[in-house]
């Protein structure tokens, strides 16, 4: 912006100010920061200790993003709203060995779990159906230990502020924009035992022989 100014004899002189607007910078994609914990719910309405479950139980997961922050570079960047956009567990995943083959009596896969997303918190319930270990096990042993991870997308909302030359000097006008980013949240599970002991029918059977210590 180029500034002209006169005196009273007639003379002028000229300023000339640059103003830059960086680049928007965006957080890298896959640094986003996010919790998950497991809560493991027993037959008789119980919940294990914080990051043990038994087969048999019903795990309800909760993911929690933080905020993520407004793009570096810009001026008074402030995030005005945030919100999932995907999530789902990766976990593993059990069957009873019905084909007589095998002396396995649960078959191990992979399985992913889409979660129900709401703001920046996400949930889901699924079973521990794959890791059984028949009684008595003493408590606080540890049989497994099993890796649950959960990636996810989130879309984010920004305004940040840019000079703007007028005839009356210099103002600051409000822009906005948005970007999308991800994540990855997880949390081991120990597997310290069995609520369901017979392991030749599936566990949601009714029926099925429960094991409460």
């Amino acid at each position: 912006m180029t500034l002209t100014a006169t005196n009273t004899s007639g003379e002028t002189a000229q300023a000339i100010t640059t103003f830059t607007v960086n680049p928007i910078p965006l957080p890298p994609p896959g640094n986003l920061n996010g919790t998950l914990r497991i809560d493991a719910w027993r037959r008789n309405g119980t919940t294990n200790p914080t990051g043990t479950a038994k087969y048999g139980d019903r795990l309800v997961n909760t993911l929690t993003v933080e905020t993520p922050p407004p793009p570096q570079g810009l001026l008074n960047a402030v995030v005005t709203g945030a919100r999932l956009t995907k999530a789902w567990v990766n976990r593993p995943e059990g069957q009873v060995n019905k084909s007589g083959v095998g002396p396995e009596l649960i078959l191990r896969s992979t399985a992913n779990t889409d979660m129900t997303l709401n703001g920046l918190t996400a949930t889901t319930t699924y079973t521990e159906s794959w890791a059984g270990y028949p009684p008595p096990i003493p408590d606080n042993t540890v049989m497994e230990t099993d890796f649950i991870d959960v990636p996810f997308s989130v879309h984010v909302d920004y305004k940040y502020q840019v000079p703007v030359s007028t005839k009356n000097g210099v103002i600051y006008v409000w822009r906005t924009g948005s970007y999308d980013a991800s994540g990855n949240a997880s949390s081991n599970l120990d597997i310290t035992g069995t609520e369901w002991y017979i392991f030749s029918v599936p566990i949601h059977d009714t029926g099925t022989p429960v094991w409460e210590p």
